[in-house]
């Protein structure tokens, strides 16, 4: 109110300004809301590269040999009491070879290119068996990498160590039994076990003779001289030790089934305790080992980084202690990077293991493609851990179809190694020489796909209500409450039958008026993760297979009204960096309530106190709503608005006799005064319109004569609206 005294007549003037409070918000089942305030409502590689040796100080080798040179020629029974092995030849009698043992190396260029076989592995020089116990002699060798090379294997044996024959296994003269097996243990090895026995004392002498194929490429390739012992007695070792031919194995199919070999060297060498060796491994999840001490990695550990022990346990059943001796194998898995690109992306691969300072590191990559060179070009990304002047990871760009099935490998070579032939080192390229022996090989396979074609479909269902004319790509009206259904499809589409698409992450953005209820994909649950600062779902490894369908249902629970309206933008992220984009839904939300969104102050302006006289609003007029209503009830049901003023109180809190009187549209005056007068209804269906009052409706002052002293008056007005009449 807004006080006028006049000098003169001493009358006042009366300014009453009611200010009603702040908006209000109507739940369909809240029937009364007070306002008070106001408030607003808002290359062709080696397949099988040597023998793999250590990578510590051991140089790399492609033979190890327990008892020295590998052209050693065995002697039989030296140190042996002649008391105890007097039907074992003579110690001084030293064995003439069969022919001459060959060099165990073999030559490559680039680690490509593998031209001259040899000798992978050979059993010890000599052995010490029991009389009718059966002993494996073994030869491997490692093959060139022409396609159409093949192996035989030809035995001799002697027992004088002078005259040699052909090992039959018809003949078993001389109480000597035989037998004789041919195995290719992996691709581009070969192996020959040859099985002896005897039912008498006496040293029999071995020689095995290898041809590869073609004999342009390859000379015979002969084996040392295996002396085998066979004792009428045990003779207990005091020690012994495991030797093997690699002190590692690859995690890659290429490499697998190497059949790499475990012996024992056993102190003293005459010892037979070779008998009682049995064979296990410290991992049975990495690596396998058979009674012969073969052993190698297991399907479940390629691609994998580790190491296990190989166990072997000496167990003479004599009540002697059991005596146990371990080597670590370690596991090596040297080269990560994209095996499957997409055509016209780049391939990005690494080096896993770091390397002493002075070895030295050739990446090399060749192309089956007929429109490229040979090779592919390898560009260095990094630098290498402890390897100088090389990278660490590499990268080929530009890759296109015709690059399928290409080869990438790395090769470890060992430092400044010299020519045994005194010849200078093979050229790799113009500047650089290669050593002839290497460290460490290994190679992947590039697999090259089309992009593939995707389509996708993506619906947006309500559970709890049905809508006229609605559509699987938007949704209106959605309310608090309603429980909503994404379903979305991916079909891959590409014509390459041989590609298998990358797992990928499925990504949903949500609105913030939802929770994710459950995922499913293909109907099973799935694990899934969600980013709250995001309102974003997503679940890792799905996989979209060629000319197959992939379906993922989400359900979400409306719990409250943030944003009116969201776009759904699903997208599925391959690891290979292709991204999918799925086609677009929409909802609009609504918060299923009646708004007062904006109560307009009554301005009843200056009267005079002169009276009795009834005042008309000066402020809002006809054209502008008393009370602004939203209403965003999905359910329109017939609803009341009511008003209720308090008493008029003057400036010092006392209550007057002024009052109001409420004039509807008929011109029927109602009295709301400490009691509600319903103001405006709608029917059932209809939307509550906005108040807006004719200049002779609404709210009307009346003053009396006399009573009150000149002040500032004030009342509260409440408004109050119910979903039912």
């Amino acid at each position: 109110m807004k006080m006028i005294k006049s000098n003169l007549y001493l009358n006042l003037s009366i300014l009453m300004v009611f200010k009603q409070g702040g908006g209000t918000l109507m739940r369909p089942i809240l029937f009364v809301i007070s306002i008070l305030t106001f408030a607003l409502v808002t290359i062709l590689p080696m397949e099988n590269q040597l023998s793999q040796a250590a990578i510590d100080d051991t140089p790399a080798v492609t033979d190890i040999h327990p008892e020295g040179d590998p052209g050693k020629v065995a002697n039989n029974t030296a140190g042996i009491p002649d008391k105890n092995f007097s039907k074992v030849n003579d110690s001084a009698i030293t064995a003439k070879p069969f022919a001459t043992p060959s060099e165990t190396n073999t030559i490559g260029i680039n680690g490509v290119w593998l031209f001259k076989a040899g000798i992978s592995y050979q059993s010890p020089a000599d052995t010490y068996v029991n009389l009718n116990k059966h002993h494996t002699l073994i030869s491997q060798i490692i093959r060139n990498n022409v396609l159409i090379s093949q192996t035989t294997f030809n035995w001799y044996r002697s027992t004088d160590g002078k005259n040699w024959k052909p090992v039959s296994i018809k003949d078993s003269s001389e109480g000597i039994t035989q037998g004789i097996e041919t195995t290719s243990p992996a691709k581009n090895r070969d192996q020959s076990d040859l099985t002896v026995s005897s039912k008498k004392e006496q040293t029999v002498y071995y020689q095995v003779q290898a041809q590869v194929y073609p004999i342009d490429f390859n000379p015979i390739l002969t084996s040392r001289v295996f002396a085998v012992h066979f004792v009428d007695q045990d003779i207990p070792s005091t020690d012994f030790s495991i030797k093997t031919n690699t002190d590692y194995l690859i995690s890659d199919n290429h490499y697998k089934d190497g059949k790499f070999i475990a012996s024992i060297k056993f102190d003293p060498s005459y010892s037979t305790d070779n008998n009682y060796i049995s064979w296990s491994v410290s991992d049975n999840n990495l690596a396998k080992i058979d009674s012969n001490g073969i052993f190698d990695i297991k399907d479940e550990a390629i691609g994998k980084s580790g190491s296990f022990d190989i166990i072997a346990t000496l167990n003479r059943n004599d009540n002697k202690p059991i005596q146990v001796r371990k080597k670590t194998i370690k596991i090596l898995h040297l080269i990560d990077g994209d095996t499957d690109v997409i055509a016209g992306q780049t391939a990005h691969f690494k080096l896993n293991d770091s390397f002493s300072d002075d070895s030295s590191l050739y990446w090399w990559a060749t192309t089956k493609s007929k429109s490229k060179s040979k090779y592919l070009k390898i560009e260095p990304e990094g630098p290498a851990p402890n390897l100088n002047h090389t990278a660490a990871t590499v990268k080929i760009s530009n890759i296109s179809i015709d690059d399928n099935l290409s080869t990438i490998g790395i090769t470890i070579f060992t430092p400044k190694l010299d020519n045994p032939n005194g010849k200078k080192p093979i050229k790799q390229d113009k500047n650089k020489e290669t050593p002839l022996d290497m460290i460490i090989a290994q190679r992947v396979t590039l697999h090259v796909h089309e992009k593939p074609v995707f389509t996708t479909t993506n619906k947006i269902s309500d559970i709890d209500y049905s809508r006229a004319n609605e559509t699987v790509s938007k949704l209106t009206d959605v309310i608090p409450t309603d429980h909503l259904i994404h379903d979305i499809s991916l079909s891959n589409s590409s014509d390459f039958e041989n590609y298998s698409t990358k797992p990928g992450t499925f990504i949903f953005p949500y609105s913030p008026n939802e929770s994710i209820k459950s995922v499913k994909v293909g109907q099973k649950d799935v694990n899934y993760t969600l980013d709250a600062d995001k309102h974003q779902l997503e679940v890792p490894n799905l996989t979209v297979s060629v000319k197959g369908t992939t379906k993922i249902e989400i359900t979400t629970q409306v719990n409250s009204f943030v944003t009116g309206h969201f776009d759904y933008d699903p997208v599925l992220k391959l690891s290979d960096g292709t991204e999918v984009k799925i086609k677009q839904t929409s909802a609009t939300f609504s918060s299923n309530s009646i708004e007062l969104s904006e109560l307009k102050p009554i301005d009843f302006g200056s009267v005079l106190k002169f009276g009795p006289r009834t005042h008309q609003r000066k402020s809002p007029d006809e054209t502008s709503p008393i009370v602004t209503i939203n209403d965003r009830r999905r359910n329109k049901a017939p609803a009341s608005l009511q008003l209720e003023s308090s008493d008029i109180y003057g400036p010092n809190g006392e209550a007057s006799h002024m009052r109001f009187n409420y004039i509807d549209e008929h011109h029927q005056k109602s009295d709301p005064m400490n009691h509600s007068v319903e103001v405006a209804n709608s029917s059932n269906g209809k939307k509550f319109p906005s108040i807006v009052w004719k200049k002779y409706q609404g709210l009307n002052l009346v003053v009396p004569a006399e009573g009150f002293p000149d002040g500032h008056y004030k009342a509260n007005l409440t408004w109050c609206i119910s979903n039912s009449i």
